[in-house]
């Protein structure tokens, strides 16, 4: 089993982990508040509501640079959700990671700017702004209600995390399914070429090999085959240990796929990289 499967599924097995912390946290939340399924929903929606309410303002002013904030912080909450989606691959996720620093540098350079401000009495923790720490809360949020503003914050914040920590389940588990069905595909293409190498026994009128390379060609394709089996066994078995919707979703997944990779032939780079 090669390490890059090992990997894979060390990945998942920690993901699940912490999906599962996050999760019992986030019951924890709503068990010590009170909140329905309903109140949660609506909690969310008004801290997007509350990020998104356009607020007029004079240009170059400092309400300008704590919208500039406001917007900046929500953004990069949004874009860490965002950073693991199921269709996404890791190039796509590696440039919404570029785009995560360049906003917190942004935000580092706003809090700055908003310090700056001639009169302004009650400056920014930078770092615990760009931070994201859940019990930062910004001068001007001070004169709304406080306490209701960091519980709904602190309340989204959570559910993002669970959220994102499940599509990132999905992305995983698709990822294995996909490495699955390759090693698949591939054992099918060298179970074609054993009958084939058979067949040659019996027709090469030709003598284009010897019976001593007939016999050394085949036994390295049943030795390839056998490395195949074992290592489409492991992956299996690891299926096995998945919850039930997930095994689903991979049936569903391997089949598709099948339709998609249906080519007999067998390329040097599979033969040679796979095995």
């Amino acid at each position: 089993m090669g390490t890059s499967y090992r990997n894979v599924f060390r990945r998942i097995d920690l993901t699940t982990q912490r999906a599962e912390v996050e999760a019992a946290k986030l019951e924890g939340l709503k068990q010590e508040f009170s909140l329905s399924v309903e109140d949660v929903d609506r909690w969310v929606c008004d801290v997007k509501h509350w990020a998104d309410t356009e607020k007029h303002i004079t240009h170059g002013s400092q309400e300008e640079i704590q919208i500039e904030i406001d917007e900046i912080i929500y953004s990069i909450r949004r874009k860490k959700h965002d950073l693991y989606r199921q269709n996404d691959s890791s190039q796509t996720r590696q440039r919404k990671r570029r785009r995560l620093c360049e906003l917190i540098k942004r935000l580092r350079e706003k809090t700055v700017q908003y310090n700056a401000i001639p009169g302004c009495e009650q400056k920014i923790d930078i770092e615990a702004a760009c931070s994201l720490c859940d019990d930062v809360i910004l001068p001007w949020e001070v004169q709304g209600d406080v306490a209701s503003l960091r519980l709904k914050r602190r309340l989204f914040d959570q559910v993002m995390l669970v959220r994102r920590l499940e599509e990132e389940k999905i992305i995983i588990v698709k990822e294995m399914t996909q490495h699955y069905q390759h090693l698949k595909n591939v054992l099918d293409k060298l179970d074609c070429l054993l009958g084939e190498t058979e067949k040659m026994k019996f027709h090469n009128s030709h003598r284009e090999l010897t019976e001593e390379g007939h016999r050394g060609l085949y036994c390295s394709l049943l030795h390839k085959c056998h490395i195949l089996q074992q290592k489409l066994q492991a992956v299996t078995s690891t299926y096995a240990g998945l919850n039930s919707e997930t095994s689903f979703m991979l049936e569903e997944d391997v089949e598709e796929e099948s339709e998609d990779n249906s080519s007999p032939e067998l390329s040097e780079e599979e033969f040679d990289t796979n095995i």
